[in-house]
């Protein structure tokens, strides 16, 4: 009877209590995994949260899987013990129906020969109800015994199912954020494809820009190079002093000199 009531106990415990806080317990697991995410962490960084979550979701399975194991092993503990007390109860019933036939036979102060040995009617009676006391308790253990078996058996298949549903839901999250992860990384090399493109556009403007002054400057260079080259070749080309440096150097003027330089300035003689 004390195992019977300590085998009833752990079933009432990992019936009731173990596949309900399974259950809410994975389902709690992406709650966690999504306080842990900060969408200002770097994005290595958050894929490493939710992968670290993903190991963690994984390993507390496997534990859980360890503790439904021990339903298991228990199951096929109580699956054995039954198949004893089962076998116990059928050779003690057939004892008890001999024992029956026999005091049908006899009457109360008769002899009654069982396996070769006299026994009293009285002695076979007394054993007989002895036989029926040891049956009723061990049939109400083995009942007891199915009851506790059929428990186990209903956690055990809910846990693994439990187990089971929550190994697929991961399976098609990760799935899930393994498209996430391809569509991001599609995105951010987008993103710095047109980083670039602006790069580049940007550059052309600069160049532009620095073409547009290069301009001005070689207008302004320009400008000031005609006004140089005016005042060199268009002005008087004559010094306005008052000083005879020629008379004083000996310089005469030469009408040959004058007349040379006519000509090689595209000036021909008329014709006589």
């Amino acid at each position: 009877m004390r195992t019977l009531a300590i085998v009833t106990a752990l079933v009432l415990i990992l019936a009731l209590a173990f596949v309900p806080g399974l259950i809410g317990h994975f389902w709690q697991v992406p709650k966690d995994i999504g306080n842990m995410i900060d969408s200002n962490v770097p994005q290595g960084h958050l894929e490493g949260v939710v992968e670290e979550n993903f190991n963690k979701a994984e390993q507390e399975l496997r534990e859980r899987y360890v503790e439904l194991y021990k339903v298991k092993t228990k199951t096929a503990e109580l699956e054995s013990t039954l198949k004893v007390q089962k076998q116990e109860l059928q050779k003690g019933e057939q004892t008890l129906q001999r024992a029956k036939d026999l005091l049908d036979k006899g009457n109360p102060g008769s002899t009654i020969v069982v396996a070769g040995a006299n026994f009293n009617w009285e002695q076979i009676n007394q054993d007989a109800l002895n036989q029926l006391g040891a049956c009723k308790v061990l049939r109400k253990q083995i009942e007891g015994n199915e009851q506790s078996l059929s428990k186990l058996q209903q956690a055990y298949e809910q846990g693994i199912k439990a187990i089971s549903d929550k190994q697929e839901e991961l399976r098609r999250t990760k799935l899930d954020f393994d498209v996430e992860k391809a569509e991001l990384s599609a995105l951010m090399a987008q993103d710095e494809v047109n980083i670039i493109v602006g790069s580049i556009n940007q550059g052309v403007g600069t160049k532009d820009r620095i073409g547009q002054a290069r301009k001005a400057y070689n207008d302004r260079l320009n400008e000031l190079r005609a006004k140089a080259e005016y005042d060199q070749q268009m002005g008087s080309g004559k010094s306005t002093t008052v000083i005879p440096w020629d008379k004083e150097l000996g310089i005469t003027e030469k009408a040959t000199d004058e007349i040379n330089s006519y000509f090689q300035n595209g000036k021909v003689p008329l014709e006589k």
